[in-house]
């Protein structure tokens, strides 16, 4: 990990039915004001965005990745992260009828293999598809 404290912020997905479109949550992320140390070359990048029970357990609930729900602009230097219905239903269990607290963390691996804990925080999910 890169030097440095992650930022923290809380992330809000909330979905409803009959929405008509399959995203429900884009987040962009301007990566020049993420990492608070000079921004690496986003040319050959990955990221990771993954969301769990707690910090603590091993698997997570979903694990978004440049094939799955995240695109990284290196020009920009912006970081998309977009939460489909699919990925509500896998964060939501609709047995519980509150809003659900979880954790989330995303990093940035610039080219060289180097990681960056861009964000982490809690993870709200709650609404009805």
């Amino acid at each position: 990990m890169a030097e440095g404290e992650a930022t923290i912020r809380e992330i809000y997905i909330e979905a409803f039915s009959g929405t008509g479109t399959d995203i429900i949550k884009s987040i962009i992320v301007s990566l020049s004001e993420s990492i608070g140390v000079p921004l690496p070359n986003l040319l050959g990048a990955t990221a990771s965005f993954k969301a769990k029970k707690k910090y603590s357990v091993a698997t997570p609930i979903l694990d978004l990745d440049e094939t799955d729900g995240i695109t990284i602009d290196d020009v920009a230097g912006t970081l998309t992260i977009v939460i489909t219905k699919d990925h509500f239903s896998t964060l939501f269990n609709p047995a519980i009828a509150a809003e659900q607290l979880l954790v989330y963390d995303l990093d940035l691996i610039d080219n060289t293999g180097q990681t960056y804990r861009l964000f982490k925080g809690d993870l709200t999910v709650g609404g009805d598809l």
